[in-house]
């Protein structure tokens, strides 16, 4: 039986200055080498701080894993993707992203699932994830001399625990609100399969998203940071039902602490990253 503590201290914001350029007709991102250098000592000292003096543990932690979902983190649907020869299908995504995307596929590490098949021909989910911040993320554990497990996406772990059947009264077509510190993640479910994954800012650009939703939603639930302006602006559309999202305790051999209690909105993410 897994045991999931949560240790509420470790809660801090540091931001990074990430620069864009364009070259051609290609957006390129790039950190500055002093700004990256400052950013992972913070991050270094904070954690630092937190898990070499905690009481509640009698030895070191042995691994860091990162969640990530930032606007440079691309998500995309591909209809109608060859399937047929598997050695091709990076190549024709490759292809696909060139034509109505104007960045430089090679600053990005690829990834893609098959969300619906028909014969030959499917319907493609892929992930490209900025080669920069998995670079920021090893200094991170060099620094910290912690392994590196795994770096993880927002809506990837909402898609685990969806096929783990770990939400509570979880309906097939669904709209998952993740509020955080300046923006509001939105992932849609269709048949239980995450088919859009947006991060909007805090102004009328979300509203307008939820008022034009274009399939049937059967329920709405949100999740993250706890803010009262944006629950009940979310509550005031009187056609969707609204709920925080919960997790099915005592599942999978796992057991969320009690204590947790409301709390238990804004980990998520953590929880679902470990199970």
């Amino acid at each position: 039986m897994k045991n999931i503590y949560i240790d509420d201290d470790i809660q801090e914001d540091i931001s990074l200055n990430i620069s864009n350029e364009i070259i051609g007709n290609t957006n390129k991102y790039y950190i500055n080498d002093t700004e990256k250098e400052k950013y992972v000592e913070n991050i270094t000292k904070i954690i630092e701080s937190k898990i070499y003096n905690t009481k509640k543990f009698t030895s070191k932690y042995k691994s860091i894993l990162y969640n990530i979902q930032t606007e440079d983190v691309i998500i995309r649907m591909i209809d109608n993707v060859n399937i047929s020869n598997k050695s091709d299908i990076l190549g024709l995504i490759k292809f696909n992203i060139n034509q109505y995307m104007h960045i430089s596929v090679d600053d990005y590490v690829i990834e893609y699932k098959i969300i619906n098949q028909i014969n030959k021909m499917a319907k493609i989910q892929v992930i490209l994830f900025p080669k920069y911040l998995i670079d920021l993320c090893k200094s991170i554990s060099k620094n910290l001399k912690i392994k590196s497990q795994i770096i993880n996406v927002n809506y990837d772990i909402l898609q685990k625990l969806i096929e783990l059947n770990l939400i509570t009264n979880l309906e097939s077509n669904s709209l998952f609100i993740e509020n955080r510190n300046e923006e509001i993640l939105f992932n849609k479910v269709i048949d239980k399969k995450i088919c859009e994954s947006y991060i909007l800012s805090k102004n009328e650009q979300y509203l307008n998203y939820i008022n034009n939703l274009d399939e049937k939603i059967d329920k709405v639930y949100y999740y993250g940071i706890e803010d009262k302006s944006i629950n009940n602006e979310i509550n005031s559309f009187s056609s969707l039902n609204v709920s925080p999202l919960n997790l099915e305790n005592n599942k999978r051999s796992i057991i969320i602490s009690n204590q947790l209690g409301e709390d238990l909105k804004k980990y998520i993410n953590a929880i679902g990253m470990i199970i």
